[in-house]
C-alpha cells in the first residue's frame, strides 16, 4: 500500500510521469477504478482458497488477497461515501484500521486463539441452550 499511495502522490504532483501502469481504464466512457479489480481479486482467490486446499497454493492465494485487500481499501472513501475522493481521510482510517488488526493478530496470536477458544465454547454452549 505505501507503494501504491508513493506512486500516486508522485505522479499527481509531476515527480513521475505514468511509465509502470495506464493513467486511466475506460469502459464505455465510465472510469473503472482499481477498487473493481480488488474486488474481483477477492472474490477469485476466495474462491481458490475454499476450493483448493494445498498449502503451497494457500501462500500464493494469500498474497494475491493481500493485493486485492489493498486495492479494495486504497479507494475506501469511494464505496464508504460514494464519491471519488481518492485523499479522503475516511481511506486513511481504513487502511490504519486495516494495518493495526493484522498486525494484532501477527503480534498476538496466542490471545486471538484463547479469544477463539472463548467464543467456540460460547456459541457452542448457545446452540445448546437452543
Amino acid at each position: 500500500m505505501l507503494f501504491a499511495r508513493s506512486y500516486v502522490y508522485l505522479t499527481q504532483n509531476d515527480y513521475l510521469a505514468h511509465p509502470l501502469f495506464i493513467e486511466r481504464i475506460y469502459f464505455k466512457g465510465i472510469h473503472v477504478h482499481h477498487l473493481n479489480f480488488g474486488i474481483v481479486l477477492l472474490a477469485i482467490t476466495g474462491f481458490v482458497a475454499l476450493y483448493d486446499l494445498r498449502p503451497k497454493i494457500h501462500r500464493f492465494v494469500a498474497i494475491l488477497y493481500g493485493i486485492g485487500l489493498a486495492l479494495t481499501f486504497d479507494e475506501f472513501a469511494l464505496w464508504f461515501l460514494l464519491e471519488d475522493q481518492y485523499w479522503a481521510r475516511v481511506s486513511y482510517d481504513a487502511i490504519l484500521i486495516i494495518t493495526l488488526i493484522f498486525l494484532n493478530i501477527i503480534y498476538f496470536p496466542s490471545f486471538w486463539k484463547r479469544q477463539g477458544r472463548f467464543i467456540t465454547r460460547f456459541l457452542m454452549a448457545l446452540k445448546a441452550k437452543i
